[in-house]
C-alpha cells in the first residue's frame, strides 16, 4: 500500500513538495527516469555533435576535450547519469529523493547556464536549448506539488540573473579590442537572462501556474536592464590598456 503522503512528505528548503500519493518507489522511479533521459540526450548530442570534428581533425584532441564548454558539458552528464544509477538502487527516503531531485535540477541547470560563456558565441545556443529540455522533463516526469515546482524555478531563475551581472565582466580582455570584448560580454549576460526567463516560462506552458508569468515578467525587466547605453557599454569595456591583451 502508498505511504501516505501526510506523514512522510519530505520538509525542509530543498525537500518540501514532492508528490509521494502514489509510493515513494514511484517517485524514485520518475527520478531516475528523468535522469536516464536527460543523461542520454547529453551524452548523444556530446558524441554525434562533436565527433565529426575530431574525426576531421579541424580541432586538435587536447584543445577539444579540455575546452570549458566540453567540460561542462560532460560534468552535466555525469551528474544526470548518477541521479539515474543512484535512483535505480536501493528504496531512498522521501528527504533524500528531495535533495535528489532539487539538486540534479540546480545543478545541471547551472551549468547549462555555464556554457553560453564560450567567448566565441558557439555555447548560447545549445546552452539555452539543454535548459529548456531539462526543465520541460523534469516538470513533465517527476511528481511534484506546484509550489515546489515554483520556488526550483524561481532559484533557477535568480542563480543566471546572479551570473549575467558577476561573470560577463570577468571574460576577456580579448586580442580584438576593447569594442569585440563589450560585445562579448553584453551577448553573454543576454543570453543568461534569455536562460533566466525560459525557465518560468517554460514551466509555465507545462504546469499551468500563473505565478510563474510574473517571474518570466522580472527576468525580462533584467533583460532590459542590459540595453548598451553609453554608461554600460562603459562598464563592460576593459581599460584601455589591456584593450589588446588576451588573457589566457
Amino acid at each position: 500500500m502508498a505511504e501516505s503522503a501526510s506523514t512522510t512528505a519530505p520538509r525542509g528548503l530543498l525537500c518540501a513538495g514532492l508528490d509521494i500519493s502514489l509510493g515513494v518507489r514511484f517517485v524514485q522511479d520518475r527520478l531516475a527516469l528523468f535522469g536516464k533521459t536527460i543523461f542520454l540526450l547529453a551524452l548523444g548530442y556530446y558524441v554525434f555533435g562533436n565527433g565529426p570534428l575530431l574525426i576531421s581533425g579541424s580541432v586538435p584532441v587536447y584543445d577539444f576535450l579540455f575546452h570549458p564548454g566540453s567540460l561542462i558539458h560532460l560534468g552535466a552528464a555525469v551528474v544526470l547519469g548518477g541521479l539515474w544509477w543512484v535512483a535505480r538502487q536501493r528504496p531512498r527516503s522521501p528527504v533524500a529523493l528531495g535533495f535528489l531531485d532539487a539538486g540534479a535540477l540546480l545543478f545541471t541547470c547551472g551549468a547549462w547556464s555555464l556554457m553560453t560563456m564560450d567567448p566565441s558565441g558557439l555555447g548560447i545556443l545549445p546552452g539555452l536549448l539543454a535548459t529548456t529540455l531539462t526543465v520541460v522533463a523534469r516538470a513533465i516526469l517527476v511528481p511534484s506539488t506546484g509550489t515546489r515546482t515554483f520556488w526550483l524555478t524561481v532559484v533557477a531563475s535568480a542563480f543566471n540573473i546572479a551570473l549575467s551581472r558577476l561573470l560577463p565582466p570577468r571574460l576577456g580582455p580579448f586580442r580584438t579590442g576593447r569594442e569585440a570584448t563589450a560585445f562579448t560580454r553584453l551577448v553573454v549576460a543576454w543570453a543568461l537572462c534569455e536562460a533566466a526567463a525560459l525557465f518560468p516560462l517554460v514551466v509555465w506552458i507545462v504546469s499551468g501556474d500563473p505565478r510563474l508569468l510574473g517571474v518570466c515578467a522580472v527576468d525580462l525587466i533584467a533583460l532590459l536592464t542590459l540595453y548598451p547605453s553609453d554608461a554600460r557599454w562603459e562598464s563592460l569595456s576593459p581599460p584601455e590598456s589591456t584593450g589588446s591583451r588576451s588573457l589566457r
